[in-house]
Parts: C-alpha cells; sequence; structure tokens
C-alpha cells in the first residue's frame, strides 16, 4: 500500500498570548502529534506545557514525501505572506529569517505549479527555498496534477556522510573523544602504519625543483645540528 501523506497547520498560543502557525508535513498526524509536545521546533519552542494546539489538515492524499516538502513550501509561503510574524513553515521555519527572506516568500506564494516553484527556486540558488527543494527531481508532466512529477535525485557513490563528517559528529555528541583508540582506528583502520604506507604509495611522486632542493638540504642540516 503506497504511503500518504499530509500537510497541516498547527496553531497555538504563546505563553504572552499570541497566535502562532506552524506548517508541516507528515504521514502520522498522531506520531506528530506526540513530537511536537517532546521535541518541538524553535517556533513552537514558547509554548506553555497546558496549551492545547490545534491541527488543521490543508492538505491530505499527497502520494510522497516528496510531494509533501513541494506542497508545505507553496502552503508556508501563502500563510506568511499575511502574518510574517506569526508564521513559519517549510524552508522558513527559524524564528528569525535571514535578511530579504520575505521578499523571497511573497514571490512562493503565487505560485500553483511544482515545476514553477522549482524553476523560482534554482532562480533563488543557495537560498532556504533551494536547500529545502535541492534533492528532488521535478520531472515536468501534462498529467500530473500540479504540472511536475517529484522524485528524489539518485546521487553516485556510497550513501551517508563522509569518514571525516562522522567523526566529528561523534565528538560533538561526546560518544567519541578525540586521540584515543578508537578515534585513531576509525580514521586510520586497524592497521595505522599499514593504512599509511599504501596511502603513500598512492600518491604521485614529487619531483623537486632545484630551488627546492638546496631548501630541503637547508632545512636538514639545520635540523641535524640542532640534535
Amino acid at each position: 500500500m503506497p504511503s500518504v501523506y499530509l500537510v497541516y497547520c498547527a496553531r497555538y498560543k504563546t505563553k504572552e498570548g499570541t497566535l502562532r502557525r506552524y506548517y508541516g508535513h507528515t504521514k502520522c498526524m498522531n506520531l506528530r502529534r506526540m513530537w511536537h509536545r517532546r521535541k518541538p521546533p524553535a517556533w513552537m519552542k514558547p509554548m506553555p506545557d497546558d496549551s492545547d494546539v490545534t491541527i488543521d489538515i490543508v492538505e491530505a492524499g499527497l502520494p510522497s514525501r516528496e510531494d509533501a516538502l513541494a506542497s508545505e513550501a507553496l502552503h508556508s509561503a501563502r500563510a506568511m505572506v499575511s502574518d510574517p510574524d506569526g508564521v513559519r513553515g517549510g524552508p522558513w521555519v527559524k524564528p528569525t529569517l535571514p535578511h530579504g527572506a520575505l521578499a523571497k516568500v511573497q514571490a512562493v506564494a503565487p505560485i500553483r505549479c511544482f515545476r514553477r516553484l522549482w524553476e523560482v527556486a534554482e532562480a533563488m540558488k543557495g537560498g532556504l527555498l533551494w536547500k529545502h527543494l535541492k534533492d528532488l527531481d521535478f520531472v515536468p508532466s501534462a498529467t500530473a496534477t500540479r504540472g511536475a512529477v517529484i522524485g528524489r535525485k539518485r546521487k553516485s557513490g556510497r550513501s551517508g556522510c563522509t569518514g571525516s563528517t562522522s567523526r566529528k559528529n561523534q565528538i560533538a555528541r561526546k560518544v567519541l573523544k578525540p586521540g584515543s583508540a578508537m578515534h585513531k582506528r576509525l580514521h586510520r583502520g586497524i592497521d595505522p602504519m599499514a593504512r599509511r604506507a599504501a596511502e603513500q604509495q598512492r600518491r604521485p611522486h614529487r619531483t623537486r625543483t632545484p630551488a627546492q632542493k638546496r631548501k630541503r638540504k637547508r632545512t636538514m642540516g639545520s635540523r641535524r645540528a640542532a640534535h
């Protein structure tokens, strides 16, 4: 059975009594309600513990998460145009938006076609909307509801982050200690000396110029004299 996603709007009042709205997407509304309580996004953190959150289903029956991401951006933009200080969602989830973000939101609000949404995102390359949609593939289609079929871009190579990024993330989470035996093993493998020797073998041979040779000779001579 294919997955069905939906776009929702969560309405609540802050501790100061200000009405706020948050637009998101989910496949299971009950699970999303629980996470809004246990680990809410930054925009919903001012919500009191005893506050009642009203959930409105904005659009249902979306066939994939990719469609939900694009639809979420459209609905968020339309709502933010009318209330820029009280609405967040889609690509614009942070409480403080970067300079010029609202002008880009206004450019997205009138859009109804998914293909046109991607064209605007490409024109704003590097922006929040582009980052929100950059992994999606928009294929024009005359039979599609909104002019395009959305899929996930295929990436070459192995999935996941690089080893260096993984180690940095583990250090940040304090599950890996820099300089420890496990850190060295993750960096260089089980036999670090053999791994280092293999890396040196793969490196191209460097041909030094006469000036570089003279500089190296002076450096090695000074090192011997120091010892």
